[in-house]
């Protein structure tokens, strides 16, 4: 059995589980109930903010305890749909028994040669962690990003939290055209918030789309 460690953000957890099912089903074409996964999901409900500082040790302990809890319940492997904690990964991992999947690794293996000009839409938070840019520069994948573009990211993603299509919609065209113009042709979408319009943004001039759900996604399928 699978643990998901959801909740973060509340309101992606139920498209990253409908995800994972329909990618279930085209692999492995799953008909009957019995012919899926089994999964225990908690969504848990944890102290990150987009407009305040984090605290970070109170971050990391509420992720833990959901951590322990699925694997309490019986999970022998454990994904979160969450960038924003790996940049905790190592003690996340080291408080557990059982393997977690890493989601940016999972999204770095997708990297290729001829993506061009990578650029990263994530929170602030795991923007700076670092853990996508040093990942990039192993990999040699082109990384151009302003800072400017962070503030944007940041509205961006609170207009999805809140359900503000239409400024959702605004805010997205505004940073495809911003880094469309700076030379960017591929984006990496590491905000499991911004996943639910990940559709609408791939379909915007041209741009290559690389989700970190959708890579986390795989991952579970083949480490199930």
């Amino acid at each position: 059995m699978i643990g998901i460690l959801a909740g973060m953000g509340p309101m992606s957890t139920a498209p990253f589980i409908d995800a994972l099912m329909v990618a279930w089903r085209k692999r492995f074409n799953a008909i009957h109930d019995i012919d899926y996964l089994h999964v225990v999901i908690y969504s848990l409900p944890t102290p990150f903010y987009l407009d305040r500082e984090i605290d970070h040790k109170e971050l990391e302990s509420s992720i833990t305890q959901g951590l322990v809890k699925l694997e309490s319940w019986g999970a022998k492997l454990i994904a979160m749909p969450c960038n924003t904690a790996h940049r905790y990964f190592e003690q996340l991992q080291a408080a557990i028994d059982v393997p977690l999947l890493n989601m940016i690794d999972a999204t770095l293996a997708k990297l290729s040669d001829n993506l061009g000009n990578v650029t990263l839409f994530a929170t602030q938070s795991t923007f700076e962690s670092n853990v996508y840019q040093n990942g990039f520069e192993k990999v040699g994948v082109p990384f151009i990003f302003e800072t400017a573009w962070q503030d944007d990211v940041n509205k961006l993603i609170s207009a999805v939290k809140v359900g503000d299509d239409r400024l959702v919609n605004v805010k997205a065209n505004d940073l495809i055209k911003k880094v469309k113009e700076k030379g960017v042709k591929s984006i990496i979408i590491g905000c499991t918030d911004i996943t639910t319009i990940v559709n609408s943004i791939s379909s915007r001039n041209g741009m290559i789309v690389i989700d970190s759900a959708t890579c986390l996604i795989d991952s579970i399928i083949s480490k199930y």
